[in-house]
């Protein structure tokens, strides 16, 4: 099926051993835009699938911030760009085909430089039931984002005015449907991973220190997601999400 006309987006997915579901992710989006894949070194066959499917595929610049994108990563995307606009996401992202038709729209306009997109988080297959919802910022002018100083589950600093910022609202049937890892193995050390790095960056900079008041306000989180946000649903599953 062909979307009416390309869109001015050049669509990145972050990407490491995703041989599995890659292909979802390329197919979602190859008809609106070219689809470029950013690597960080996959050992199975993540390229051979994503190409198959259409996307082209690099391996990103190393860095010392594995957790984080870079500034040298958002400079090598930029230069592999063809058109004005990007989205910079991930595998495990996949979005409505309303979302896409209004993001093409937003990429031919010239008042907002930078959107937000609703995020709905499902977990382990299960998508009855919400863990949590986000408004994400990848989707913005190539030349209105810096990655410098970048740290981990942040994507830059806008270069704009705030008015400039458009924050599109939450709706099920335009937006991200983030299906988080789908074996328990790899959620156990993707999650240490992201955790040993934030809290490390967190200490280092001074953002934030040890804090007992943090700790239990963790242990409340955990409350939260279960009973009020409705993880209780997911039996098994929402138990564990929420321990986790």
């Amino acid at each position: 099926m062909e979307n009416s006309g390309k869109s001015n987006i050049t669509f990145f997915l972050a990407a490491y051993n995703e041989a599995f579901r890659i292909e979802y992710a390329v197919r979602n989006l190859i008809q609106y835009g070219e689809v470029i894949i950013l690597d960080g070194g996959s050992t199975d066959n993540t390229q051979e699938v994503a190409e198959k499917f259409g996307a082209r595929f690099y391996v990103r610049p190393k860095s010392d911030k594995p957790y984080a994108d870079t500034e040298e990563v958002l400079d090598f995307a930029k230069s592999l760009c063809q058109t004005e606009w990007i989205y910079y996401g991930w595998v495990d992202n996949l979005l409505t085909k309303k979302l896409l038709d209004k993001i093409t729209e937003l990429s031919r306009q010239n008042k907002f430089k930078r959107v937000f997109l609703p995020v709905y988080t499902y977990m382990w297959g299960d998508i009855n039931h919400k863990m949590m919802k986000a408004k994400y910022g990848g989707f913005f002018l190539k030349d209105s984002v810096t990655f410098k100083d970048n740290y981990i589950h942040h994507l830059g600093t806008f270069l704009g005015r705030p008015d400039e910022e458009m924050f599109l609202p939450y709706d099920t049937e335009a937006a991200i449907y983030h299906f988080s890892l789908y074996d328990l193995n790899r959620f156990v050390r993707g999650h240490l991973g992201y955790a040993n790095e934030e809290a490390k960056y967190k200490f280092e900079t001074g953002v934030r220190k040890f804090s007992l008041r943090y700790t239990f306000g963790s242990m409340l989180n955990y409350f939260r997601l279960f009973y009020l946000k409705g993880a209780w649903r997911m039996g098994v599953i929402g138990l564990l999400n929420g321990m986790l």
